[in-house]
């Protein structure tokens, strides 16, 4: 996999020098990069099925939540949702040589965990994005879970996604913990099962806990029970 990532973001640093940054230049880095991903996941025998692509689909570009507990969770939604897509990830992923050029050229935004107010800034910049045609993926619990679990969730995506009338659309990911558990750099053969919910506007909410417990529950609702 790491050698797919390697390729592509030499293809993309060749772009720099014919097309220069704007929006349409990362659209087409994530698009290509969707074709790459393909052929990684196939070489790893990981197999992705999606439920539910037609509500994404419909919403896009939209706020996408989604419980984490494996690095691949992110690769298989850029795998799997076919339209430009940007995650919000801690800041220490723009530091890893090859992958941070990745990050950089498709437009996904660093985020500083320790510092509240640019976090803050950071996820008020989601309206931003979706004007520019991106969905964005926002993990709430902050960090991977370990065991499969939902942890619980930080308050400030759900917040701004209330008062800035952002529509939601919950995700649940399963299997991704097998694939590539969170203190391991090996990539295991298996399956990931991606569901996607119902679109949820938050103005149909009354408050910004009623919409956190909605979301939750989406997303609770879409996991398998350990051992299957």
């Amino acid at each position: 996999m790491l050698l797919g990532i390697t390729l592509h973001a030499g293809m993309t640093r060749i772009t720099t020098i014919l097309w220069r940054p704007s929006n349409q230049r990362a659209a087409w880095c994530a698009s290509t990069a969707r074709y790459f991903l393909v052929a990684m996941f196939w070489l790893s025998r990981i197999r992705v099925s999606i439920r539910g692509l037609s509500h994404a689909i419909q919403a896009q570009p939209v706020l996408i939540l989604a419980n984490h507990c494996s690095h691949s969770d992110i690769i298989a939604l850029m795998r799997m949702m076919p339209f430009h897509i940007v995650f919000v990830a801690k800041q220490e992923l723009f530091r890893v040589p090859v992958l941070a050029h990745e990050l950089h050229t498709h437009g996904h935004i660093a985020i500083h965990r320790s510092n509240p107010r640019q976090s803050l800034t950071v996820l008020n910049s989601i309206a931003d994005q979706l004007k520019l045609g991106r969905s964005v993926i926002v993990f709430p619990e902050g960090t991977r879970s370990s065991d499969g679990s939902l942890q619980p969730f930080h308050r400030a995506v759900f917040s701004v996604a209330f008062k800035r009338k952002i529509p939601v659309l919950p995700v649940t990911i399963n299997g991704s913990a097998s694939v590539l558990p969170k203190d391991s750099v090996m990539i295991q053969p298996g399956a990931l099962d991606i569901v996607v919910h119902d679109l949820i506007q938050p103005q149909a909410m009354n408050t910004v806990d009623a919409l956190m417990a909605r979301v939750r529950f989406c997303i609770e609702e879409g996991l398998r029970p350990k051992g299957i």
